[in-house]
């Protein structure tokens, strides 16, 4: 695939080339422009280089932890530029938490399902997005954002408890 402006690139770190390579493939063919790496000081590398949008990192690659590979990009850039998923077989609690709490976005346990993968690639890229565009909201009038969260309140709060309906109820001080 032929990379433009706007095509998303995904830079996959793991050791084992022969289950990347599978997905890499899934995800080339959901549009996405997509480089492989086996290692950890080439992985650092390419993404002071050339940053992708999406990193996806095996815990344990040769020369790292994920975890170092995600605190050099937290600490080099700024957090919202590169999101970062985790794919392992060390999938227990503990691990996924400290992945978490390092900064990575979300955490897959291994084996995975390809189409689980695309769907998760898709939704944290989604939130990049979301967060670019909530930094960039232009207040209208000093009253109400471009874009007001409403509350949905169904026919049992209002007290006629018939059914499922529901109600928008605007934010305070909109009317």
């Amino acid at each position: 695939m032929l990379a433009t402006e706007t095509t998303k690139q995904i830079l996959i770190v793991d050791r084992d080339v022969a289950a990347v390579e599978p997905l890499r493939q899934r995800l080339s063919e959901a549009g996405f422009l997509v480089r492989a790496i086996t290692d950890g000081a080439t992985a650092a590398m390419a993404v002071a280089e050339r940053p992708p949008h999406l990193v996806i990192i095996d815990w344990n690659i040769p020369g790292f932890m994920a975890l170092d590979l995600i605190q050099g990009i937290r600490a080099a850039r700024a957090p919202q530029v590169i999101r970062l998923i985790i794919l392992s077989a060390l999938a227990g609690e503990q691990n996924v938490v400290a992945g978490l709490n390092f900064g990575a976005d979300d955490f897959i346990a291994k084996p995975f399902s390809l189409r689980e993968v695309v769907a998760r690639v898709f939704a944290v890229l989604r939130a990049r997005a979301a967060h670019q565009l909530e930094r960039h909201r232009i207040p209208i009038a000093g009253v109400l954002d471009v874009e007001p969260r409403w509350n949905i309140q169904s026919d049992a709060a209002f007290g006629s408890g018939l059914g499922r309906r529901h109600r928008l109820k605007a934010p305070r001080g909109v009317t």
